[in-house]
């Protein structure tokens, strides 16, 4: 019986030791699942989080998409653009240069026009100082003569007045036909944009047209130089001359003022020298323009061609 008793003791303690074993392994087993439900839980909400920024990555490459889409079909449109401009610059430089070629056609006719007018006209007043100077003659030999009235010296003075008088007029009537063909040219050229500066193959950037229309300008402004204010159409022609200069400093070009202005030794221009009495000794002055000085964007680009006064 006492056998029996201490089995059962023993058996109970290795129940008992092996249950407390069992425990012990049952709460480890339940921390790691616990453990793992947690890191679970954790990486579930991970998944949730890394969807949500997939979504909105999403979301976002899509809009990027549609905007570089758009971008695309803008820059087609601005290139279609650009090209249309390009052609239309081309054209509208064609036909500037045609309309002055055609005009210069035009004033180059009625110069010749008038100066076959001119040497007629001249002829014209030869054969009236021709006339006069034989009047003058005649009254001359009157007068040594003694037969000569007061009469005749009416006629001769009046002559020689009409003779004045005409050729007033007809140095009038040149001048104003000149300033109607100025007119015509401003007029075409008024009409017309300054020419936008184009890069030609060597990357250089051309000029060429906007020193034609300034050479044109100059020739003008000479002509206006040598007229008197009020001879018909002189205002209107100052005008214009002035307010095609004043759009091409707005187009960042200049047409230097050089006419009347005094010479200084130096300067950047093919000078031609000529003499005039009138002038000072040492006093030089620029009495001729050929071709002008133009600047483009404070940077000259055709250099001047003058004529200089001085004296003796």
């Amino acid at each position: 019986m006492r056998k029996i008793t201490i089995g059962i003791l023993c058996l109970f303690l290795v129940n008992s030791t092996f249950a407390q074993s069992e425990s012990k392994e049952l709460s480890s087993l339940k921390k790691e699942v616990s453990g793992l439900q947690t890191s679970q839980n954790r990486i579930k909400n991970d998944v949730i989080v890394l969807t949500n920024k997939n979504r909105k990555a999403e979301s976002r490459i899509s809009t990027l998409e549609a905007a570089n889409n758009e971008l695309k079909s803008k820059l087609d449109s601005l290139q279609v653009a650009y090209d249309d401009l390009a052609s239309n610059q081309k054209a509208d430089k064609t036909e500037l240069s045609e309309s002055i070629n055609q005009t210069n056609d035009k004033v180059q006719a009625t110069e010749e026009i008038l100066s076959s007018r001119t040497i007629w006209g001249m002829g014209g007043i030869f054969l009236l100082l021709l006339a006069l100077a034989a009047t003058v003659w005649a009254f001359m030999k009157k007068f040594k003569s003694g037969s000569t009235s007061i009469d005749d010296v009416r006629k001769a003075q009046s002559s020689l007045e009409q003779a004045q008088e005409n050729i007033r007029k007809a140095q009038e009537k040149m001048q104003e036909e000149t300033i109607q063909l100025d007119n015509k040219l401003i007029e075409v050229l008024s009409n017309q944009p300054v020419p936008t500066p184009t890069t030609i193959d060597d990357g250089e950037i051309d000029h060429s047209l906007t020193l034609k229309v300034a050479d044109e300008i100059v020739k003008i402004e000479m002509n206006l130089s040598r007229m008197d204010e009020s001879i018909k159409g002189y205002k209107q022609l100052s005008r214009g001359v002035q307010r095609i200069k004043d759009n091409f400093k707005a187009n960042d070009y200049e047409i230097v003022d050089m006419l009347g202005k005094p010479y200084q030794a130096g300067m950047k221009a093919a000078v031609t020298f000529v003499t005039d009495d009138t002038l000072e000794p040492g006093q030089q002055i620029i009495s001729r323009i050929i071709k002008p000085q133009v600047n483009y964007k404070q940077v000259m680009i055709q250099a001047a061609q003058i004529e200089v006064s001085q004296a003796e």
